[in-house]
């Protein structure tokens, strides 16, 4: 990760070694590809919704319910129904990444357009006809994209854009591989036994990480948590 780092975006000899060049680095790229909006726009929106009687709208993030779930390892995380206390850190350093390859290695001219569609908790689950998927209680985020060439097809440029993400940020379709980025395939990697498909749109997720990386730690109510402490500033208080 660290010579893909240094090779692609600082440009330089692929040593693996973190440096203060590599420190800086980090920092610049978090700084060149904020997330601010893009985290705004994934939080729940079951307060815009009309809920069902009895439910209680959440902050953003679920309100903690099926606590129970948490981290068993009996139950099968497709069917987990923990609301997960936030979103993935992980979705949006790929989110960033995924920018990156999208602007720098690709001449299509892809562009990430806004997060659809990010944390749903049960009332929004609920209100809408009491949906039972549980991806995107804090695992998963749904992209809208935008590609200003009217001879290509919207199904086209979301299966291109999973490209770059397959090839960048080793994305895998389907959940079968563990601890990588899951996505749901579009119309050109479609099979018969395929049940999720984002034809229009990009959905990728954390579904298949170990139970491990799934603790509440990794899961954050803001773009600062996403970011944490500079790299500069950590090593500097270490020292």
């Amino acid at each position: 990760m660290i010579k893909q780092f240094q090779r692609d975006y600082m440009q330089v000899e692929e040593t693996g070694v973190v440096d203060m060049n590599v420190i800086k680095a980090i920092d610049e790229f978090q700084d060149e590809y904020p997330i601010e909006t893009y985290f705004t726009q994934a939080k729940c929106k079951c307060s815009t919704l009309k809920l069902v009687e009895g439910d209680k709208v959440c902050g953003g993030f679920g309100n903690g319910k099926f606590e129970k779930q948490k981290q068993d390892a009996n139950t099968i995380e497709m069917y987990r129904k923990y609301e997960y206390p936030g979103l993935h850190r992980t979705l949006f350093w790929v989110l960033r990444a995924w920018k990156f390859y999208l602007s720098h290695f690709d001449q299509r001219n892809m562009k990430i357009e806004l997060v659809k569609s990010g944390y749903r908790c049960w009332s929004d689950n609920n209100a809408h006809n009491f949906r039972k998927s549980t991806n995107h209680m804090g695992k998963a985020l749904d992209i809208h994209m935008i590609y200003n060439n009217t001879k290509i097809s919207l199904e086209n440029l979301c299966d291109d854009a999973r490209e770059v993400m397959i090839s960048y940020c080793n994305a895998h379709y389907r959940w079968q591989v563990k601890n990588v980025i899951s996505l749901e395939v579009g119309i050109r990697e479609k099979k018969p036994e395929d049940t999720a498909i984002a034809a229009t749109w990009i959905h990728f997720d954390v579904r298949s990480f170990e139970l491990k990386y799934l603790e509440d730690k990794y899961f954050v109510k803001s773009a600062e948590q996403v970011n944490g402490l500079s790299m500069l500033s950590l090593i500097t208080n270490k020292g």
